[in-house]
């Protein structure tokens, strides 16, 4: 294993980083979910370099009664395998299925992420990548002191720099795995138990 992985954690947004977005609506059964190109080899080379690999989501679609948490749950099992029979490990998948400022969990707000620290005990935010295409994830990574990473043709702050894949990301990502100068996060959040209901 790579030297210092056990200290690295990277955060990945869903849609728009792993998967082709579907455009005006949601993705709600496994038939309709795409893998980008080149994303399963790009994770392949990364995650040797990270102790934990997770992906950070918010579900709106849930909220809106458009598909089911066990909908959800279909896709996410369909993608966590297609990753670990390429190698790539997922050791977690943490999504808000509420509507937008019904809730502490939904990005940027660190509802997600104050759950997720408190089962895994290992994980330090400032010790961190946060990848994604979304002005939220972006937020959301500076608040916890994670490096953030923008896939898209424009940044939303000069100073995180964007790429347009995850692929053209991947020797930025793994530099950043070398370095952190944001303040360490601390939460006090009660541990969070992934259930099929959603939270109040």
């Amino acid at each position: 294993m790579t030297n210092n992985s056990s200290k690295w954690t990277l955060f990945l947004d869903r849609d728009g980083v792993i998967n082709k977005r579907k455009v005006e609506g949601y993705i709600t059964r496994v038939e309709e979910f795409e893998f980008l190109p080149e994303v399963v080899d790009t994770l392949r080379e990364i995650s040797p370099f990270f102790h934990r690999i997770f992906i950070i989501t918010n579900q709106q679609g849930i909220g809106k009664g458009i598909m089911t948490i066990e909908a959800l749950l279909d896709i996410h099992h369909f993608l966590s395998n297609r990753l670990r029979d390429a190698g790539v490990y997922i050791n977690g998948i943490f999504f808000c299925p509420h509507l937008e400022g019904t809730c502490l969990c939904r990005k940027p707000a660190y509802g997600m992420i104050s759950r997720l620290v408190h089962i895994f005990t290992d994980v330090n935010p400032r010790q961190s990548v946060f990848v994604g295409d979304d002005i939220r994830d972006i937020l959301l990574a500076v608040r916890i002191g994670s490096n953030p990473v923008f896939i898209g043709s424009h940044s939303p702050f000069p100073h995180v720099p964007a790429f347009a894949s995850l692929s053209d990301a991947k020797e930025h990502i793994i530099n950043l795995r070398t370095t952190s100068n944001q303040p360490f996060y601390r939460t006090t959040s009660k541990p969070y138990k992934q259930d099929k209901q959603p939270q109040p």
